[in-house]
């Protein structure tokens, strides 16, 4: 009997569940699977969704030197938390969509006649009311992990999917338009909140009104229409869930305000950001943003005084920087500029952390001294600053570029200043020079004072820090007069280290405060850099000990970025000078002199005498020539390039390079269209200087067309000479020579047209003669591509080689191959005909002339780029390299296809681009390969190309990666086109595992009948 009723029980319970299916539509089975996605699967994907919001939460740091994003996922630093726990918030909703989805229509009585609302609900395509939810869910967990093309795939096909259900699809809408504001389509963002209002939706709910609002919001502002963002933020802040969310709208608003100069209402927003209690470091931002919203100057004086009693609170001590920035702000704001760059340098000086918000100090520090063209101090401030801040900055290009410009102005701008200072102290009243020597010892008194200081609190720093933890952390503080410096990792970009501009500039300023500041050059640490020094190894000379005064003029023209071979030359030019003309010789400076507590060690320095002052003048015209054309070529400030050339005739007459100033005034005028001053500088250059190389290009009729049209004329000159050579035409090279010398003679191919004029006259000129015009242009051109081939000529012929000029055809290189018995020899049992198959081993070849690139380079470049694009395939860098040409192949490629995919994605890197630019490029076969250089020159193989593979058609995007693929037509994400959402898989429903518990998040509760 109890058999029979737990059979009858077990019958029961079957048909229960068989009535509940998914597979048939009755309200018992839409209430059943409604009820258990809710509290089942879809519970467990919501605690993975909320887990991984609060780990974007509590692991973001906001950026406050930029505009915050509205969303915490437009940091891309933040799309990586909490990834594992919206991975699975995805896997729980397509586990509840595959298992719990109701598609079958309900039965219904076909003869009765249906209302609208029965139709509309009969053509909805789900109709388990709860699943919309787990759709939404996976959505947004997608756009949660920066995956916006998936998100905008899923929230399309929802509106399609639900187009019944009016307020699901404009949830869809405001979610889908913030993936494409992400991805920057603003044109299909705009139609996604278009499509919402236009629609016959009814009214939104409080939480899709705020929704649609921050939505707005940020759509306006990233394509900057900030007026018309203002009223959307405005109703999100007051509505925003939480105090730290409302809190950091307010925020966002004072900064929009700030960018639309509306400072009184941006003041009143953060104000309201401080009174919703945010966290410490939002509320130290708002009072600094303040600082710069200020209106009056009763007001700013009451916020210095509490900034100030701010940096005396301990528990501020790593916030110095930003409360100093603020008060600088402040008296920005006064207009007392001095006032500012002190609080400026005193947050500088006290900052203990590398931060953005150091970074931003340093930027407005540097501006001032760049307007005050202090660009000694300035320099520094970019340098530092642009290893701080992020290099997506609107302004980040510009800031590189002033760091490099001053990189080499700052050496002559500084002997400048020195040494007017120094002439300045000469010509003073003793009682006037002591002065300002002891206001000196008084400056370096202090410094040393807070040098003490940052020493002693370093070491309290240490103690605390190990007592706290244990560990021995004391290597981490200063020591010395050493002040905190910036970690060489400081940010998240994961790039190799000399594509990463901020680790770059840190690497900088590190080899700086070890080596000091030099020039940029190779083998900057050996005495002898010069190619042709060693062009006779027979010979060779020890350096003679130099004297303190050569070692301190060595020094000073080092300082000004001199090449070696110049201060040779310039030393050089100091020892021929009668005996009577050298200074005593120096000795190290003892006792007082030595001491800077002292008035004789600053004494020490000033040029009392005539020589030394004649020294101090001759330092400053040299350096004065160099800034002029800096301050003229590349910092673009005219005026000052100007003053700067007029300042060098003015004082210095006799200046040897005075011609190279009249020049440069000549530019300038012509720049200005001042016709009048143009005409007196072309006519004093004619009647000083008509020796100077560039005088008949200024008195040329036809200056204009060809200072207009100079590198195409060049260009164009320069074949015409090639081709000559080639032919053996040695007068009409001779003539093009004369030709570009006369008209060209800084052109970009002056160096090509000398060599090209000496490799002409090999055999009928003395050899001497071509040893010297070669060595000439290996030294005064030493960056351009054939001074390395002038060098190698010129060593050839002290070395006696007999030369001609067919042993040099320039362009030879490419279309030479090995005499048909040699090459028979060399491809002796290979194929003699180059094979057409696609089908095989294809390798990506780099041919380029022996030492015209720096093989390393390559190397690791070609190396960064395999590792990086390509993470599951192992490419193999092989190298052959003999006295004429250099290759690099890439092997691992099974077709045509493939190695041709891999150099449409290599020339995709401006780097590799860049460093290829010289060198030629072959996609060969491995069996074609051996017959290269051979049988086949790489013109010959070049043609052969031409003809049999640059035709043939290929998949553009053909992977490389080899994972089999889903699908032969891919999905598009566009709202009219999608059928099927990314991330939406389908395969065998799996009995569910997890526990039954209730939820508690935001859902839709429709339970249609």
């Amino acid at each position: 009997m109890l058999i029979k009723h737990v059979f009858l029980f077990f019958i029961l319970i079957v048909g229960l569940l068989t009535a509940c299916s998914p597979k048939e539509n009755t309200a018992a089975s839409r209430r059943w699977q409604a009820f258990v996605t809710r509290y089942n699967v879809y519970y467990n994907a919501t605690q993975a969704y909320e887990k991984g919001e609060e780990a974007q939460r509590s692991g973001l740091r906001e950026d406050y030197t930029e505009r915050l994003p509205v969303f915490g996922v437009g940091y891309e630093k933040m799309r990586s938390l909490g990834r594992n726990d919206f991975d699975l918030a995805i896997t729980k909703c397509e586990k509840a969509i595959q298992l719990h989805s109701i598609k079958a229509k309900p039965k219904t009585n076909l003869n009765h006649s249906k209302t609208e609302r029965e139709r509309a609900y009969l053509s909805r395509k789900e109709f388990n009311p709860f699943l919309k939810n787990a759709w939404l869910l996976m959505g947004r967990a997608q756009f949660q992990q920066g995956e916006f093309v998936a998100a905008a795939s899923t929230f399309a096909y929802i509106t399609r999917f639900y187009a019944a259900e009016p307020m699901v699809v404009a949830e869809a809408r405001i979610w889908l338009a913030r993936c494409y504001a992400e991805l920057e389509w603003y044109y299909d963002a705009e139609d996604a909140l278009q499509r919402l209002d236009q629609a016959s939706t009814p009214k939104l709910s409080r939480r899709l009104g705020r929704e649609r609002d921050l939505t707005m919001a940020d759509f306006l502002i990233r394509q900057e229409r900030l007026n018309e963002a203002v009223p959307y933020l405005q109703r999100a802040a007051r509505s925003a869930s939480g105090s730290h969310h409302r809190a950091r709208l307010s925020y966002l608003l004072g900064q929009v305000y700030m960018a639309l100069d509306r400072k009184a209402e941006a003041y009143a927003a953060l104000q309201q950001c401080i009174n919703r209690s945010p966290d410490y470091t939002m509320m130290l931002h708002a009072r600094i943003l303040q600082t710069e919203a200020l209106t009056t100057p009763q007001s700013a004086k009451r916020m210095i005084t509490r900034l100030q009693k701010m940096t005396r609170n301990s528990s501020n001590k790593d916030y110095l920087d930003q409360l100093y920035y603020a008060i600088g702000n402040i008296n920005l704001a006064l207009s007392d500029t001095t006032a500012a760059i002190t609080a400026y340098e005193t947050g500088r000086a006290k900052s203990t952390q590398a931060t953005p918000e150091k970074g931003l100090l340093l930027l407005r520090l540097g501006g001032l001294y760049w307007e005050r063209q202090r660009f000694d101090k300035a320099q520094p401030c970019y340098t530092e600053a642009i290893g701080l801040l992020d290099r997506k900055r609107a302004d980040y290009a510009e800031l590189t570029r002033r760091s490099k410009v001053l990189d080499e102005l700052v050496p002559y701008t500084s002997v400048v200043f020195e040494q007017d200072s120094l002439l300045a102290l000469a010509q003073m009243p003793e009682a006037d020079r002591n002065a300002v020597i002891d206001r000196a010892i008084a400056l370096y008194k202090k410094q040393q004072e807070e040098a003490r200081r940052n020493r002693a609190d370093s070491l309290r720093q240490a103690q605390e820090d190990n007592n706290d933890n244990g560990d021995n952390d004391f290597d981490r503080h200063p020591r010395g007069n050493e002040m905190p410096q910036p970690p060489l990792a400081g940010n998240n970009d994961k790039s190799w280290y000399f594509y990463n501009p901020q680790l770059v500039q840190q690497g900088k300023q590190s080899f700086a405060r070890q080596w000091g500041r030099r020039k940029n050059e190779d083998d900057w640490r050996r005495a002898n850099r010069s190619l042709l020094a060693s062009s006779t190894p027979t010979e060779t000379k020890e350096e003679a000990p130099i004297s303190a005064p050569q070692k301190a003029r060595r020094d000073s023209l080092s300082a000004q970025g001199l090449s070696p071979e110049e201060i040779d030359r310039r030393l050089a030019e100091d020892t021929e000078k009668p005996a009577s003309d050298k200074p005593a010789e120096a000795t190290t400076p003892t006792g007082p002199a030595a001491d800077p507590l002292q008035r004789e060690f600053y004494l020490a320095k000033v040029p009392f005498t005539a020589e030394q002052q004649k020294k101090a003048h001759q330092l400053i015209r040299d350096a004065l020539i160099e800034a002029g054309i800096i301050e003229k070529d590349k910092l673009g400030d005219y005026a000052l390039a100007e003053s700067t050339f007029d300042r060098l005739i003015r004082n210095y007459p006799d200046f040897e390079r005075l011609n190279e100033a009249y020049y440069h005034l000549f530019l300038l005028a012509k720049r200005k269209g001042d016709t009048a001053a143009a005409d007196r500088y072309r006519q004093t250059l004619a009647t000083h200087y008509p020796d100077y190389a560039l005088t008949p290009v200024v008195n040329d009729p036809d200056f204009d067309r060809n200072s207009r049209y100079a590198r195409e004329l060049e260009d164009s000159l320069y074949a015409s000479t090639y081709n000559a050579y080639r032919l053996g035409d040695a007068a009409t090279v001779a003539a093009n020579f004369a030709r570009s010398t006369a008209t060209y003679p800084h052109g970009a191919n002056r160096p090509k047209f000398i060599l090209v004029h000496a490799l002409s006259r090999l055999g009928t000129a003395p050899r001497d003669t071509i040893a010297a015009e070669l060595r000439t242009l290996a030294t005064e051109h030493p960056k351009s591509d054939v001074a390395e081939m002038a060098a190698m000529i010129v060593r050839g012929i002290e070395m006696g080689r007999n030369l001609s000029p067919t042993s040099f055809d320039l362009g030879g290189l490419w279309s030479r191959r090995l005499s048909e018995n040699s090459a028979a020899t060399a491809a002796a049992g290979e194929d003699r005909q180059l094979s057409e198959a696609k089908d095989a081993p294809f390798i990506f070849l780099i041919a380029y002339p022996t030492d015209s690139l720096s093989d390393d380079s390559l190397l690791y470049a070609l190396a960064r780029f395999n590792f990086s694009a390509f993470v599951t395939r192992g490419f193999d860098i092989g190298k052959e390299r003999n006295s004429t040409l250099t290759q690099f192949r890439v092997s691992g490629f099974t077709s045509y296809d493939d190695v041709h995919y891999y150099a449409q994605r290599l020339f995709r890197d401006p780097a590799l681009t860049h460093l290829l630019r010289r060198a030629r490029i072959e996609l060969i076969s491995e069996t074609n390969l051996r017959l290269l250089g051979t049988l086949y020159s790489f013109d010959d193989y070049r043609k052969f190309f031409d003809k049999h593979f640059a035709p043939l058609r290929i998949n553009p995007d053909l992977p490389l990666e080899y994972e089999p693929p889903t699908d032969d037509h891919p999905k598009q994400i566009y709202e009219d086109e999608v059928t099927q959402p990314a991330g939406h898989s389908s395969g065998t429903p799996q009995t569910s595992t997890d526990t039954d518990t209730p939820a508690s998040t935001q859902t839709y509760d429709e339970y249609d009948e």
